[in-house]
């Protein structure tokens, strides 16, 4: 069965497909609050680009993580379908490649593209959140391509 956006029968967007992203952007909010924040205080006791740009992932990661996992667990409260072994399970399809797309594509798109525009003198707040932007948007089409692939391989709705 061919699985796409749209459910074909009543051609509304797939509820999970929603339910993914949001807790993906919900993290990504914590993580524009956190990246700054830490950026903010590296950049006030270095000056030096790399030092500014590791805080901002660092501050990206602790961000991110806390909203996600008050997001998941709203989710499962909210749907009635909280119970430890159902969220652990999630929990371990998702945290491995989180990580894996986190550290292959998302934090090293903000380190090194906020580390370049640092150089050129932008800014730090508007170096971090463009870096963010970019590797948001790069680390959210490979998490749904995951989501997807589980999905149609363990039928598993993440």
């Amino acid at each position: 069965m061919k699985r796409s956006f749209f459910n074909s029968k009543s051609k509304k967007v797939n509820k999970r497909f929603f339910d993914f992203n949001k807790e993906i952007i919900t993290a990504e909010i914590g993580a524009i609050i956190g990246a700054p924040i830490a950026s903010t205080i590296a950049a006030r006791v270095s000056s030096n680009p790399s030092i500014i740009s590791g805080w901002a992932v660092v501050g990206g990661m602790i961000g991110g993580g806390l909203f996600w996992l008050i997001t998941r667990l709203r989710d499962h409260i909210k749907e009635k379908q909280y119970a430890k072994k159902k969220l652990l399970k999630d929990i371990l399809y998702i945290v491995p490649m989180n990580a894996a797309a986190s550290w292959t594509v998302y934090q090293p798109t903000l380190f090194f593209l906020s580390r370049y525009l640092l150089t050129l003198k932008v800014a730090v707040v508007p170096a971090v959140l463009t870096s963010q932007i970019i590797g948001f948007s790069l680390y959210l089409w490979v998490l749904d391509t995951y989501r997807t692939w589980v999905d149609k391989k363990f039928k598993k709705n993440l």
